[in-house]
């Protein structure tokens, strides 16, 4: 009691009913000896609680009279023991805020609290958003472990200065707590900085901690990523994060490759799977990793693609990708709704929180805070605060701070208390009515010294580091100290920046135009004339932006064709990282500062590099207006055709991407012409055996070891031809296949009268193909394919895997037998992913699915889970190959009982997001290939009546596509009539007119398929089968189909075709069931059948198998209706 009172530092009236005789000693006591809890160091928070609870009148604070609390209903009674205990348990819960010991307070030492203080259990906690970090903390704790499943990513959006950094702030926090790694990406709204090279940098450091981290983590994940990305292709990434190549071990100098020589896409594609590759071997369950991007909305499309490929990516696993944005500045048309749209379509799924302004009671929770008291003894204030900021939480912030500054918000040092005057707060006009405004308003409030300083600073916050060690560092050391205590800039470990990028956008707005560019042209000069070689290619991005801001100011010629060559610098940088958007937005800067005269003088190389560069950049970003209009000035302005090839070569490929591929193909053509190699548009027959007759004689008595003699090909414009040649045969396949021999012929005449390059391999694969399919010299054409496969190998261009694996795979499939080429095919989707050739890549993982489907090579569930990672693939890629891979996994579902309205031979309609051939020729072959999936499930399911229009839809495709050569589909469709045709013969009577057509099929097939198993022993079992049924069903000779059954089972299961051994004995259980009325027999073999089925995977024929088995005592005829 003597201690309640002596905080006061009088006698309280509350307490007359003590005795008269303690009253008298109390007031015989010398004041002077009496230490008060305030003297003593006691917390304003306690001394306020304090005289709540004894209610007194006069509501003296720690013996000081508070000029804002005149009563004592000012003051806020205790109404209720529960709000007693409410403000005990706030300050229990945040001690480090409220109970502060000592003469003086931290508040009166420096700027007002920061809104964002640490909890009692050492996480970040944010007033008003206790809800958005639970929400993040338990999208953290769902993405730990999360290796196979689909990819959360969250996003937070608001407007400026609501809070979004600060909340993801708490989330990097909590993730490092809980044993994760955090790697934040801050962007720039001014866009000063490549926005690639940020997340880049970012990655880099983080590769710097491993190394200095702990020894067996460094090891771990050391031995990660060799084993994932390997040494030699470090360099993919390493370039630009120098501190991955010393984490792998791999040499910090660059060895020269010959598969590093690969166009634009395939560099793209080819960096963007090392970077996953890279996120893979550091995301682990073992060390979750959170990816925290703030500002996305200054960012451009390269980085969004990034969110992409990762989210798409199950194999990263462990990740948490956290982007904020601001809402106002992204639009309908803004790059990240398209990312938003795409994430959607993949089903990936987004927690999305949206931040807003706080309500009344949390912007008087946060006055509290920031003073240190109680929330019922600031409440009118709080409410003045709301009032005025509408509850922005950075006007809020920057609202107290200036009530501070101006003496309207005053600390008592004697008193360790906040003060104010509430009846002037709210007579007075309001101060602003937005943040931006009262931060201009803070700003045109500094002296003139400060201000210039702090204009060099918002035009590059970087340059003030440099502004520090200058010749007047001494000055701008200072300068920089008052900015600090304005609390308008922070030191961070890299440096300094804005305490808020709003600030730096305020400041840099309010400077004029002219001025503007003025100071980034010393800012500009003042970087590039200080900077070594080293230091100027690190600096490039921000050295080329700050003059690029002021081009128009370098009037001197020589000064401008120097800053064109730092913005070619620039241009080539980022395309190395396939920032192609930033690539091109240098290479333009670059264009615009020469002029028509310097195609005429000493500047041509240069002007020749950046429209080239600039062309592809273009064409990349799918800019292909702005790519035709750059090539036409390299074609008008070139000096040689060795100058120009590159232009055309990017004018083809334009084309090609556009999905004008006839009108690539005559671009090419017409290039061909000038380089003196003239072929038709549209060859004959005739054209195609003359091209393959003068082939072959260049051919004549060649073998392997003399075409590695002949030497590398050295001419450039050689080089590019032969290139040309390799990009039109693409195209050719679809749309023009004639061509496509006569171009697989001239580019190995290309190879014998010039010498070898990278495209050799591809066209000796390409000439096999086209001799084994157009002249049937099978033999011949697998010697020739065998030599493209060596020659990968001898010229080391393993990028020209999968587009050989491609050309040979229908070729190989004849001799070697398809199921003997799954694991090449597999090995060249891989290679390809790697390489960067997407294209092929993802057409050989079709033609791997389609083989592996067909051919039993792999069990259902297996290659169930394949097709879904090549879908995703696919999917993320917006690749036409996903037209193909739905079908296959509709079939797949087909075989495992899931099949659409219990029909077995419906595909599901195409739905790919918009995904689709770059050409109309290009979906007839993707419904050639649905129409082999149907026959085989028809087939397999004895769907008849639906087999018989598939044949017919079959037959009318052939009508309309005339392809002179054949393919593995053409062999499917083969064995597959055939089987259908002989069943349709023996269990559909009335149809007898049907029958001597679908005899002659069968006949047809198994005449085919005897010249076939002459080229391999994979046909033999499928050749039996035939004969069986035509045996059976045809020529009714019971005793000759019974060992042919027999046979077509044995070697199916020598060959391993393990559905076809299944097929053989379910057809062989039903010519036992009708020509020898043997059900116990039918009932064995269908039981064999069941359980080769079951190996398989084919959930859906051992149920069919099991109703066999159960019925084999019903009449066929019942079983066929």
């Amino acid at each position: 009691r003597y201690s309640l009172q002596s905080s006061f530092g009088r006698e309280d009236e509350a307490s007359t009913s003590t005795s008269s005789a303690d009253s008298s000693k109390r007031q015989k006591m010398d004041h002077s000896s009496v230490a008060s809890l305030r003297d003593l160091g006691f917390p304003p928070s306690l001394c306020i609680l304090i005289s709540k609870l004894l209610d007194v009148s006069d509501t003296f604070v720690g013996g000081y009279v508070h000029p804002s609390l005149n009563s004592a209903t000012r003051l806020g009674k205790y109404r209720d023991v529960a709000q007693v205990e409410k403000d005990l348990l706030l300050i229990k819960r945040r001690p480090d805020e409220y109970l502060v010991f000592g003469s003086s307070s931290p508040a009166a030492e420096s700027p007002l609290r920061n809104m964002s203080t640490p909890s009692s259990g050492g996480g970040g906690c944010l007033l008003g958003r206790e809800r958005d970090i639970q929400q993040l903390q338990d999208a953290y704790q769902r993405s730990i472990g999360r290796s196979n499943a689909s990819r959360e990513v969250v996003f937070i959006s608001g407007g400026a200065g609501v809070g979004k950094s600060t909340l993801a702030e708490q989330l990097c926090r909590y993730a490092e707590a809980n044993g994760g790694n955090v790697v934040r990406c801050a962007f720039d709204d001014l866009r000063q900085v490549q926005p690639m090279s940020v997340v880049l940098s970012a990655f880099n450091g983080h590769c710097r901690k491993v190394l200095n981290g702990d020894q067996l983590t460094k090891e771990r994940i050391r031995s990660q990523l060799k084993s994932l990305m390997g040494s030699k292709n470090a360099h993919v990434l390493g370039d630009q994060m120098p501190y991955l190549l010393e984490l792998i071990g791999a040499p910090s100098s660059r060895t020269s490759n010959a598969s590093d020589d690969v166009d634009a896409s395939a560099a793209s594609n080819r960096f963007m799977w090392f970077f996953r590759l890279f996120l893979r071997g550091i995301a682990t369950p073992d060390h979750p990793l959170c990816l925290c991007l703030d500002d996305l909305h200054c960012v451009t499309k390269d980085v969004l693609d990034i969110i992409c490929a990762l989210s798409a990516d199950t194999n990263v696993g462990s990740l948490l990708i956290a982007g904020c944005y601001r809402d106002t500045e992204t639009g309908p048309d803004h790059a990240l709704q398209n990312t938003l749209t795409d994430l959607e379509r993949n089903k990936v799924s987004i927690l999305h929180i949206s931040l807003s302004n706080l309500s009344t009671e949390t912007v008087n929770m946060v006055v509290a805070q920031t003073l240190q008291m109680q929330p019922g003894s600031t409440k009118e204030l709080g409410n003045v605060v709301y009032a005025e900021s509408g509850g922005h939480c950075l006007f809020v912030q920057q609202l107290i701070n200036t009530l501070k500054q101006e003496g309207q918000l005053v600390y008592s040092a004697n008193d360790r208390i906040w003060t104010w005057d509430i009846k002037a707060l709210q007579s007075r006009d309001s101060i602003t009515d937005n943040c931006v405004s009262l931060m201009k308003r803070k700003v045109l409030g500094l002296g003139n010294e400060l201000q210039s300083f702090l204009k060099k600073a918002a035009c590059l916050p970087d340059y003030i580091t440099f502004l520090a060690a200058s010749d007047e560092s001494i000055s701008n050391v200072l300068l920089l100290e008052s900015a600090i205590r304005e609390g308008l800039i922070s030191k961070t470990p890299d440096g300094f920046k804005f305490t808020h990028s709003l600030f730096q956008s305020v400041i840099y707005s309010s400077i004029p135009e002219t001025e503007r560019k003025v100071l980034h042209l010393g800012i500009g000069r003042d970087l590039w004339s200080h900077s070594s070689v080293e230091e100027l290619e690190a600096s490039i991005y921000i050295v080329v932006d700050q003059l690029r801001r002021c081009a128009d100011l370098m009037m001197d010629p020589d000064e401008r064709a120097e800053y064109a060559n730092l913005c070619l610098m620039a241009g080539e940088k980022a395309t190395k990282i396939s920032a192609f958007p930033s690539s091109c937005e240098y290479f333009l800067q670059g264009t615009s500062m020469l002029s028509e005269g310097d195609w005429k003088n000493q500047n041509y190389d240069l002007n020749l590099r950046l429209h080239t560069a600039c062309a592809e950049a273009q064409n990349m970003i799918g800019d292909y207006d702005g790519s035709f209009i750059t090539v036409n000035d390299v074609l008008e302005n070139g000096r040689s055709l060795k100058d120009k090839l590159q232009a055309y070569t990017t004018l083809i490929m334009s084309l090609g991407s556009q999905g004008k591929m006839m009108q690539a193909i005559e671009a090419g053509l017409d290039t061909l012409s000038m380089i003196g190699l003239k072929l038709p548009l549209h060859p004959t027959q005739e054209d195609v055996r003359t091209a393959l007759r003068e082939t072959r004689a260049l051919l004549v008595n060649k073998s392997y070891s003399d075409i590695t003699a002949f030497g590398l090909m050295t001419d450039p414009v050689t080089l590019g031809a032969t290139h040309i040649l390799t990009i039109l045969s693409r195209y050719a396949y679809v749309c023009n296949p004639k061509l496509m021999h006569v171009l697989a012929c001239h580019q190995v005449k290309y190879t014998c009268e010039f010498g070898l390059s990278k495209d050799s391999p591809y066209g000796f694969a390409a000439f096999g193909n086209c001799l084994g399919h157009a002249d049937g010299s099978i033999t011949k054409a697998l010697n020739y394919g065998k030599w493209a496969l060596a020659l990968l190998d001898a010229l080391n261009v393993r990028s020209m895997v999968p587009r050989c694996t491609t050309a040979l795979s229908d070729l190989f499939s004849y001799i070697e037998g398809s199921q003997s080429r799954l694991q090449s095919q597999m090995m060249a989707v891989e290679v390809g992913l790697r390489g960067g050739d997407v294209e092929s890549a993802l057409t050989c993982a079709n033609i791997y699915l389609f083989t592996a489907l067909q051919t039993g090579g792999r069990p259902l569930d297996s290659l169930t889970t394949e097709v879904s990672r090549y879908i995703k693939e696919m999917t993320l890629r917006k690749h036409y190959a996903i037209a193909v891979a739905i079908p296959i996994r509709q079939a797949l579902q087909n075989f495992q009982s899931v099949s659409i309205d219990g029909d077995p031979t419906i595909i599901t309609p195409l739905n790919s997001g918009g995904v689709g051939p770059p050409g109309r020729n290009k979906r007839g072959i993707v419904l050639y290939r649905e129409y082999i999936l149907r026959l085989m499930l028809a087939c397999f399911f004895r769907k008849y009546d639906e087999a018989k229009t598939i044949i017919k839809q079959c037959d009318e495709f052939h009508k309309t596509n005339k392809f002179e050569s054949i393919s593995s589909q053409d062999v499917e469709e083969s064995f597959l009539v055939g089987i259908i045709c002989t069943s349709i013969i023996e269990n559909c009577f009335d149809e007898e007119e049907d029958g001597i057509d679908y005899a002659q099929r069968a006949l047809d097939a198994t005449k085919k398929f005897e010249e076939w198993a002459k080229n391999g022993p994979h046909f033999q079992h499928r050749l039996a089968l035939l004969q069986a049924q035509v045996a059976f069903s045809i020529e009714r000779d019971h005793e000759k189909a019974a060992p042919l059954y027999e046979e077509a089972i044995r070697l199916a299961e020598e060959h391993a075709f393990v559905h076809e051994q299944a097929l053989a004995c379910e057809l062989s259980a039903f010519y036992e069931r009708k020509a020898h009325v043997d059900f116990p027999k039918a009932r064995q073999i269908f039981q064999v059948a069941r359980k080769l089925y079951g190996a398989w995977g084919a959930t859906a024929k051992v149920t069919d198998m099991d109703e066999m088995i159960d019925s084999c005592d019903v009449p066929l005829s019942s079983l066929w209706a």
